[in-house]
């Protein structure tokens, strides 16, 4: 276990080494994750921005910045 949080490319590329995976397979699978993970991120983030928005629950000098259809 490493003691950092990120992306996991450095210890997937260590399990990918160590399952005997070739430098193409793994960079496709690091690949892979990665933009599952930050698709991930971003659909959440603006599902979250959207339900306050919806709800009125940001203050209103921020609501219409975030909130604003532009």
């Amino acid at each position: 276990m490493v003691p950092v949080l990120g992306s996991g490319g450095v210890r997937g590329s260590i399990a990918g080494k160590l399952l005997g995976m070739n430098n193409y397979l793994i960079f496709l699978a690091v690949l892979s994750g990665a933009l599952i993970g930050c698709f991930g991120i971003a659909l959440a983030s603006d599902a979250i921005l959207h339900n306050l928005c919806v709800n009125g629950m940001l203050p209103p000098d921020n609501s219409a910045i975030v909130c604003s259809k532009g």
